[in-house]
């Protein structure tokens, strides 16, 4: 019979071993206001949309003549680097771009994200959060003994649903609670969420604690 616990953690390495990876690789932590939480990777999709918008703008700012050496470039590094899709020359002036462009890593990108979100959703034209059946982490937040309660939304066509994710900033320990928040709203939950003191979110751990 397989442990329960065992399951669990299996789950959390394959949720934030880098994709590809093998088993026993160290798992990747991502350091936010003074402590560290494994990287999630339900904003991968966003961080790509932010990498790629960043690109196209670069190449909607430059002329038409400025445009010719930047694709006889693009190609060169396409050739060099040994890219297969040589027929599409924007695509290759693309790539080219975002690997120019100094875009921060997937690591380094998650607290700037978390700390400016209504900036980076309002500049990729989405006006709230991504309606998807995968939670979206809107705010972390630290409260003693190592522990971090991230709260995660989900879009319903009625509203918004939200639970509080925990994390340890030692170990793999990782919890959750069933969905506390509902609301059209989801600036009215994380209000709520932040508004939080410690000992309520002590509460709700212990609660979540298997």
């Amino acid at each position: 019979m397989v442990d329960s616990t065992d399951l669990r953690a299996q789950r959390e390495d394959l949720a934030t071993r880098t994709p590809g990876a093998p088993p026993g690789t160290p798992r990747r932590m991502l350091r936010y206001r003074g402590g560290t939480f494994p990287v999630p990777e339900s904003l991968r999709g966003l961080y790509e949309r932010y990498c790629e918008r960043e690109a196209m703008g670069l190449l909607s700012l430059m002329t038409r003549n400025a445009l010719r050496p930047f694709y006889r470039r693009a190609a060169a590094w396409a050739e060099a680097e040994g890219d297969a899709d040589g027929r599409d020359p924007l695509a290759i002036a693309r790539r080219y771009a975002r690997a120019i462009l100094p875009l921060p890593p997937y690591e380094e990108w998650i607290p700037l994200y978390l700390a400016n979100r209504a900036a980076y959703l309002e500049e990729l034209e989405i006006l709230s959060a991504p309606r998807r059946e995968d939670p979206v982490t809107v705010a972390v937040r630290d409260f003693g003994d190592g522990w971090y309660a991230a709260l995660c939304l989900t879009g319903a066509p009625s509203g918004w649903n939200g639970f509080i994710q925990f994390h340890r900033s030692e170990g793999v320990q990782s919890c959750r609670t069933a969905d506390l928040f509902r609301s059209e709203d989801a600036s009215e939950i994380r209000i709520r969420f932040e508004a939080f003191d410690d000992h309520t979110l002590f509460a709700f751990l212990r609660s979540a604690l298997p």
